[in-house]
């Protein structure tokens, strides 16, 4: 599984995959285990970006928030790619001991523009893997500017590289399908060896995962992320955690407030669990149920004024007509939270429970969340048309923007979902 990070002001995007084994092993005297990190840079970026330098450096010692104990030339660095005259015109690589650190320096033969269309790989290898599980933390630092001059250093990219207990692996998981009918099943598959599992989606959990590597999903009828947590067998201190999503086509939809700017039309029925206000025309081919009352200033239902099947159990304001051609349901309650972000400004987004945010960045717009806690910060690019999901901390404050902002209007808005793990939701 590649990890994806970078910080609240680096200009590149970050990807790490690690080898032997994803996760990487701690090392026994009978198994050593040396391993291999594969840092790419620049993939998928939206904002293009000019580099002089990148440094990484990684925890040198004996303990659990240290990689190895080595800090010699033993440990290999190299970069792939960038030998085009446009990608860097070939990179030098280098490396020297600072205190606690080993600290590589990789260096372009000209500053390069990043845009997001070509990357390159900064490999560091032959790591002797130190004998102590846990999860050291890497730091990338880049000398970067938006045109080609001013460089300046950014702040670290903090990158975890789980170190498991010997024998761990946990990896590969995947849909069978990345987008199916509303209704239909998605089977998803991943390898695992000294390792039990639990499956999170939605606001459920499923434990029975471990007769084999497989499971069936319920059928789906909205874009659903899926987390899927290992714990190991031989230290259940150690987790580590896989994500996937699966976009439904024509989902479902649960909301609260629905503003409607223009023509809405449900072609069979229309379930509103909370306030529905249309501003212009709202057409609904088929039944329209309320659960408590119905104010507008003109009704349209079936073919003719006044006639067809109104069921109101719910609060319904229209504030100019409601035509309904055939029927609507109106109740409450929602389990998913659709969150909404213009074109026009970032906008930050806190909840009151662990959960998941997951969506696709369609409507020809990138997007950008950045994940904002005391321990740190990081940010993820997402391409446009791209499917996403990744945890969102009770205690972390996440910042939406589409790519590009800005503009002079109208501003389109790129809607997403929160999926809590427990009571709660967006506050």
């Amino acid at each position: 599984m590649a990890i994806h990070a970078t910080s609240a002001d680096a200009l590149l995007s970050y990807s790490l995959a690690t080898s032997p084994t994803d996760p990487l092993n701690a090392s026994t005297d009978k198994d050593p285990v040396i391993g291999r990190l594969d840092i790419t840079v620049g993939r998928n970026m939206t904002t293009a970006a000019y580099c002089r330098k990148i440094i990484v450096k990684i925890p040198i010692g004996a303990g659990a928030a240290h990689l190895t104990t080595v800090n010699t030339n033993d440990i290999k660095q190299s970069v792939t790619g960038g030998s085009d005259p446009g990608h860097g015109n070939g990179w030098t690589a280098t490396a020297a001991a600072e205190g606690d650190k080993r600290v590589f320096t990789f260096t372009p033969g000209r500053a390069p523009e990043f845009t997001g269309q070509w990357a390159v790989t900064l490999v560091i290898s032959q790591i002797p893997i130190n004998k102590v599980v846990g999860k050291p933390v890497i730091e990338v630092i880049e000398e970067t500017s938006p045109t080609n001059g001013n460089f300046t250093p950014k702040e670290p990219v903090r990158i975890t590289v789980d170190k498991a207990p010997p024998g761990f692996l946990f990896r590969n998981l995947r849909p069978s399908k990345i987008m199916v009918e509303n209704g239909e099943k998605v089977t998803l598959t991943w390898e695992i060896q000294n390792g039990t599992c639990v499956m999170y989606w939605d606001d459920k959990s499923d434990p029975n995962v471990n007769s084999e590597p497989k499971w069936t999903s319920p059928a789906l009828h909205n874009t659903t992320g899926f987390m899927l947590q290992a714990t190991s067998a031989e230290d259940a201190s150690f987790v580590h955690t896989l994500t996937t999503a699966v976009t439904v086509a024509k989902p479902d939809l649960d909301t609260g407030h629905l503003n409607v700017y223009g023509n809405a039309t449900a072609h069979n029925g229309l379930v509103v669990r909370g306030d529905l206000v249309a501003r212009d025309i709202l057409v609904v081919e088929g039944k329209t149920y309320t659960l408590d009352e119905l104010q507008a200033k003109g009704i349209t239902i079936g073919t003719d004024l006044g006639k067809g099947h109104l069921d109101i159990h719910g609060n319904t304001t229209a504030h100019d007509g409601l035509s309904i051609k055939g029927a609507a349901n109106i109740m409450d309650g929602d389990l998913i939270h659709r969150l909404t972000v213009t074109m026009k400004e970032a906008k930050t987004f806190r909840f009151s429970t662990d959960g998941m945010i997951f969506g696709n960045a369609d409507g020809g717009h990138a997007l950008e969340f950045t994940i904002q806690r005391s321990s740190g910060s990081c940010t993820l690019n997402i391409a446009r048309s791209s499917n996403f999901c990744f945890p969102a901390p009770r205690d972390a404050a996440v910042v939406a923007k589409t790519v590009p902002m800005g503009g002079s209007g109208p501003y389109p808005s790129t809607t997403f979902f929160f999926v809590p793990f427990g009571s709660g939701g967006p506050i």
